[in-house]
């Protein structure tokens, strides 16, 4: 049995997401450094304050349509312009309504005018969210507009700190900018798609509208849940501690901003070819959750190894020596960071095999056992509390979602796991022996060890580019 395209078609995913999401955080990352550096712990607290707040907000204006516009578009392509005029449609209405509520409660629970203005400011951040076309170009694979919006926005902003924020007054520029250079990118690739799929004689259906509001309601949940995992800790350091204590919070774990782009680009890539598959009931399906599994794990390791080893090194290159009390965080966001590679690669195929429900029990344990553990750690340990109540929560998610795909598809747990320690170890040894006998900066260091750890990977067939390449001949091998 063959399968055409489906791994050069994961390839392609791969490279335009790569670029797209992968670029896009690099150059948001070191905006970010920018920002920390300019606006000090109190300042860029504020703005994670503001960020985290809204971010609640984001899945109301999403309400899963762009899990279920990508599946349902990835099998049937033709129906693209159906999705995209009714997908629009549905987060027009509930971004509004998303963005009224937040207005309410921000003019009614908070009092401090400084925060007041961050809030309201980042309301605005709900827009690009309303009309971004993420979904419906990774669902026909034109997968290259995702590498243009994200990193034209990311540009953008990083542009747009380098010329407006210039001292910690500045701070309320900072939302500003962010919702300008997602809207610009958003709005171009809105205008091109509604050009070319336009068709005068398509109506509106009101009744598909509601219908896919329904279909979407399992995902809702799960998406709502999520965010509010991410945004809580903060919240919480922020209510019971301090702004600069935020700020700690938000250095540590931007560690996740740049680490999470690896595991969504491996379920983002794979997910239309396991929607399609998982269909048929073929044997490329258990191919690719293999795959899937093993870059997760070899990939996955390496930000808790290098974090538990160089971590006040890395806190103090990226940030300075204000933001020296964030170490301790720093070193257990790295855990999360690798832990998230399991929970968010195994959560979120979980709909491309129908697993809805069971998305949505495994992201409400994890946001239940994440707000408990915050509420009880945070108001002791802080900042650090925060980051410990994640690592409880990811490997909680990380383990029920991997527990729950292996009884779908028969996956190795163990091999990988060993494989990847002992070669990174390896690598390790072998450059921190290079540098007693030469002086060697850390930051070449940190680098050779993970080129070394690549190349070993590569050069002993454990990684290879025929993972990424049409199956049909290892298909029929394995099946």
């Amino acid at each position: 049995m063959r399968f055409p395209r489906r791994r050069s078609e994961v390839l392609s995913n791969v490279f335009y997401l790569g670029l797209g999401d992968l670029g896009s955080r690099i150059v948001s990352f070191v905006a970010f450094i920018y920002v920390a550096r300019v606006l000090g712990p109190d300042k860029l607290g504020l703005i994670g304050f503001g960020a985290s707040a809204v971010a609640l907000a984001v899945p109301i204006a999403d309400y899963g349509l762009g899990f279920v516009g990508t599946r349902e578009v990835s099998r049937n392509p033709a129906s693209l312009k159906f999705y995209i005029k009714t997908i629009l449609f549905d987060r027009l209405i509930l971004g509004i309504i998303a963005l009224t509520c937040y207005v309410f409660v921000v003019e009614l629970f908070f009092d401090d005018p400084e925060k007041v203005v961050i809030l309201l400011l980042y309301g605005f951040t709900l827009l690009p969210a309303m009309v971004t076309l993420t979904w419906a170009y990774q669902g026909v694979g034109q997968t290259g507009w995702f590498t243009f919006e994200k990193n034209v926005q990311a540009v953008l902003y990083l542009g747009a700190m380098l010329v407006f924020v210039r001292w910690p007054g500045d701070v309320d520029r900072v939302p500003v900018a962010y919702t300008v250079s997602a809207l610009l990118p958003a709005a171009v690739v809105l205008s091109y798609y509604t050009r070319r799929n336009a068709r005068p004689q398509t109506r509106l259906d009101v009744r598909f509208s509601i219908n896919l509001l329904r279909s979407s309601f399992k995902l809702f949940v799960p998406t709502l849940l999520s965010q509010i995992n991410l945004s809580i800790g903060l919240l919480l350091v922020v209510y019971f501690s301090s702004l600069k204590e935020a700020g700690y919070f938000s250095a540590a774990s931007k560690i996740l901003l740049l680490s999470a782009a690896v595991p969504n680009l491996l379920w983002s890539s794979f997910y239309p070819v396991l929607s399609r598959s998982a269909i048929r009931d073929t044997p490329e399906t258990g191919v690719s959750v293999a795959i899937l599994y093993k870059y997760a794990v070899l990939i996955g390791i390496t930000p808790v190894f290098f974090g538990l080893l160089f971590s006040r090194e890395l806190v103090n290159i990226l940030f300075g020596l204000p933001y020296e009390d964030a170490v301790v965080p720093f070193r257990l966001f790295t855990v999360v960071a690798s832990l998230q590679f399991m929970s968010i690669v195994f959560t979120r195929i979980l709909p491309a095999f129908g697993q809805e429900k069971a998305f949505s029990r495994i992201v409400t344990g994890g946001v239940v056992i994440q707000v408990v553990a915050s509420l009880a750690l945070v108001p002791h340990f802080g900042a650090s509390g925060a980051a410990s109540s994640f690592i409880l929560a990811e490997a909680c998610v990380a383990a029920s979602a991997i527990f729950l795909v292996r009884r779908m598809i028969t996956v190795h747990l163990l091999r990988q796991p060993i494989v990847s320690i002992a070669v990174l170890s390896l690598c390790y040894l072998i450059v921190m022996g290079v540098r007693t006998l030469v002086d060697i900066p850390l930051l070449a260091c940190l680098i050779a060890i993970a080129v070394l750890y690549v190349f070993s990977l590569a050069a002993t067939s454990v990684i290879s580019m025929s993972d990424f390449l049409p199956l049909a001949s290892t298909v029929g091998e394995r099946s």
